[in-house]
């Protein structure tokens, strides 16, 4: 997820030489959980017990109330999927915030070189598991603590936060996944 998050960074910002002229300025936080914060909008994403226990680990989404907000895919952990919701924060150019987010959503290519690197040559592979649930922007004053000390250049900058839902493949990575998490999700599957 967070390789994800970066890897729009790198896509977005290529052509620029500077980050006075690149569309992405500055992430300011990637995280599973909102800390003290609530979801812009309601309730649902108030953190359940099972992410206060977590602190700011991925909470696995078995149930409605677990994600950081209500999610409108109706995803849950299932037989064939893990579903883990995580919060982003980025300064990007009032201009690029729509292509920032498309970015984001798009298809990455990423190279498999096996779970221990057995593999000869790696294989090539392509995936889109990042889903935007909620957004909230809002516009950068550059007097403001949080951003005085930072240059952005000349154009208006805004404050993005999304909270995105990812989805894992169990097929893919159950080989890797912890023990730990495995009988977590089992416990609470049972239940």
């Amino acid at each position: 997820m967070i390789e994800d998050v970066f890897e729009t960074v790198a896509a977005m910002n290529s052509d620029h030489q500077n980050l006075l002229t690149a569309p992405v300025k500055r992430v300011s936080s990637v995280s599973f959980t909102m800390g003290p914060k609530k979801s812009v909008l309601g309730p649902l994403g108030m953190r359940s017990q099972a992410q206060r226990d977590q602190g700011d680990r991925p909470v696995y989404v078995i149930s409605p109330g677990d994600g950081l907000t209500q999610s409108c895919t109706g995803r849950l952990c299932s037989e064939d999927i893990d579903v883990i919701h995580f919060d982003v924060i980025v300064v990007v150019s009032s201009k690029d915030v729509l292509p920032f987010m498309k970015e984001l959503c798009s298809g990455k290519e990423h190279r498999f070189y096996g779970f221990f690197n057995e593999l000869p040559r790696p294989r090539i592979y392509r995936h889109n598991q990042t889903t935007i649930l909620e957004s909230h922007i809002s516009s950068v004053n550059s007097d403001n603590r949080t951003h005085r000390l930072y240059r952005y250049g000349d154009e208006p900058v805004s404050e993005v936060e999304l909270i995105c839902e990812y989805i894992l493949n169990k097929k893919g990575y159950d080989g890797i996944k912890p023990e730990s998490i495995k009988k977590t999700l089992q416990g609470e599957e049972a239940q």
